[in-house]
């Protein structure tokens, strides 16, 4: 194949095809939120705080952020 110069033809890569925006899926992820007003707003993030500070995280030992919470202000007073 060499002697006829017949070579692989090689493909050209594909292109680039970016993914859809996907909202956020757990804790920590960066989110995008829409809102109407300041009031607004704060009811939002109210309760995603809510959310997130109940879900447990591996850093905490597998406990949430308000679990670790109680158990520091049972262990200091």
């Amino acid at each position: 194949m060499r002697r006829m110069k017949l070579y692989a033809e090689k493909l050209p890569n594909p292109k680039y095809i970016p993914k859809p925006y996907k909202p956020a899926s757990f804790p920590g992820e960066k989110v995008q939120i829409e809102f109407d007003s300041l009031a607004d707003f704060k009811r939002q993030l109210a309760r995603r705080n809510r959310i997130c500070n109940a879900f447990p995280m591996r850093p905490l030992g597998w406990d949430s952020p308000n679990e670790c919470l109680e158990k520091f202000r049972l262990s200091v007073t």
